[in-house]
């Protein structure tokens, strides 16, 4: 029993067990991360030592000393392999409180193994017949100690028994296989105490749950890379219907931004034809009634006037829309928002309106279009003349402001006229919506819509009867602010609430 060829196959044991320890230790350090396999490369090298301590007890078995120690060191390499196994079974099964019972079990086994290495008279002296072979007989530590290796094991192998009554996934598969290193494991029991004769199988039976452990590694990895084909070929499948969901929404999106143009068409084309049509009727009757006979020099001249009235009318109609469906290009440059305000309260001085500059009001520079804005404080002024009927009075003033997170200033343009009701209020800066009966109604619209390209807004503030004023914020930006994205011509239109414009198109 002590020839070199058991020895030999004891080293290739070892050998053989290194190799599966450093494939579960790189398998946890290449990202796995998981205990599990760090245990079992932890088993994988102890039971490895254990080989080798037994080949050496096969070469000195003729030695005492020498045998002596190998035995020693591969009993306690035993003790330390059963405790690393219940630790791997608690791990793999899930049980509770596992750092607690992980540590009384490690407790136990290094408790035995102190007591077997300085504990001596506590075991009887050993042959030379070999390791785990023919013994004198034990004292009481030595039958503990022989006995709690298979203890260890058997509690391995009961939860791993536990985790197949519950039917976890490949709880069978590692069941069996700590059920074969338990069997090892009393197979050494009942050599090392006598019953039997043999040798040691641990390192076999290690082997064994090994390779069933590298099995299963297998059949997961199978089964892992069948689930991810799966899912692959899943999402590649909602990948190509998403795309010819994108490619059909794409194309309702165009068609719905052509059904949108021809919409916006009609609706400009209605409220066009709407205000163009009372001046032509005008200008058809007054035409007519040139052609009578017998008209007289007066009457002839008050037609006259009237086809100029309502020719300039139209003339106005036409620069008030090309200049509303032109797009602004804002020529920004750095201005003083105070001459800018100033200047525009020379345009009332036409009229008997009294005029009010706020001199408190705040001076400072924003970047703006020069021209456009004086467009927007000129058409407001002029408003609120107009609303007081040329004889009320006229205030502007300038305040520091933010809104958002836009510093800037606000103009404030109040007037004492007859002001807004509610209706009006809302539909001010619709196109052509206006109360006067001379009015094109896109003076304010024009002025909306340079106010948001400068970044800016106006609102009012107004009731029947208490005078209307209009508040216009204006940022500072920048000289290369880009404006924001123009809306489009259809949501500026009136809405659809009257009939009656579309109505008279189709008659």
């Amino acid at each position: 029993m002590h020839s070199p060829l058991l020895a030999g196959a004891y080293f290739s044991l070892a050998c053989w067990l290194c190799v599966v320890g450093i494939v579960s230790l790189v398998t946890h350090a290449s990202g796995r991360r998981n205990v599990d396999y760090l245990l079992f490369s932890l088993i994988a090298w102890v039971v490895a030592a254990q080989s080798v301590a037994c080949g050496f007890c096969c070469l000195r078995g003729d030695l005492p000393t020498q045998w002596m120690l190998a035995t020693t060191f591969a009993e306690s390499a035993s003790v330390m392999a059963a405790a690393l196994h219940v630790h791997f079974a608690m791990r793999c099964t899930g049980v509770r409180r596992q750092l607690e019972g992980a540590a009384v079990t490690y407790a136990i086994a290094f408790v035995l193994i102190f007591m077997m290495l300085h504990g001596s008279g506590m075991r009887a002296p050993l042959s030379n017949v070999g390791p785990l072979t023919e013994k004198e007989p034990h004292t009481w530590f030595a039958t503990m100690y022989v006995v709690a290796i298979p203890v260890f094991h058997v509690i391995a192998c009961a939860l791993f028994g536990r985790s197949v009554q519950r039917k976890r996934r490949d709880s069978l598969a590692l069941f069996t296989g700590a059920v074969l290193f338990a069997l090892a494991a009393v197979n050494d029991m009942l050599v090392g105490s006598g019953v039997i004769r043999g040798l040691s199988l641990l390192p076999l039976g290690l082997i064994v749950f090994s390779t069933v452990l590298v099995i299963l590694f297998l059949r997961r990895y199978n089964l892992v890379r069948q689930e991810y084909a799966q899912h692959a070929k899943s999402l590649n499948e909602r990948g190509r219907q998403l795309r010819e969901a994108r490619r059909a929404l794409r194309e309702l999106q165009n068609e719905l931004g052509r059904k949108e143009q021809l919409a916006a068409i009609g609706e400009m084309a209605a409220v066009i034809a709407h205000e163009v049509r009372n001046p032509l009727a005008v200008i058809t009757n007054a035409v007519a009634s040139l052609k009578r006979e017998g008209l007289s020099r007066h009457d002839h001249d008050v037609l006259l006037s009237i086809l100029e009235e309502e020719s300039e009318r139209l003339n106005r109609l036409v620069s008030d829309l090309l200049n509303y469906a032109r797009p602004i290009n804002l020529q920004r440059q750095r201005l003083v928002l105070h001459e800018v305000c100033q200047r525009a309260m020379l345009v009332g001085t036409i009229h008997n309106a009294r005029l009010v500059f706020d001199e408190n009001s705040a001076r400072g520079q924003i970047w703006g279009d020069v021209n456009l804005l004086r467009q927007v404080f000129d058409n407001l002024v002029e408003n609120a003349v107009q609303a007081t009927d040329g004889s009320g009075t006229v205030t502007l003033s300038i305040r520091a402001a933010s809104r958002e997170t836009a510093e800037g200033f606000i103009v404030t343009v109040s007037d004492d006229g007859e002001g807004m009701d509610t209706q009006v209020r809302s539909r001010a800066k619709d196109p052509f919506f206006t109360t006067r009966p001379t009015g094109t109604g896109l003076g304010l619209a024009i002025v909306n819509r340079i106010v948001e390209t400068h970044g800016g807004e106006m609102w009012f503030e107004s009731s029947s009867g208490e005078g209307t004023t209009v508040n216009v914020f204006l940022p500072i930006g920048k000289e290369n602010s880009v404006p924001p994205e123009p809306r489009r011509l259809i949501d500026t239109l009136p809405p659809r609430s009257e009939p009656s414009v579309y109505d008279e198109l189709k008659d």
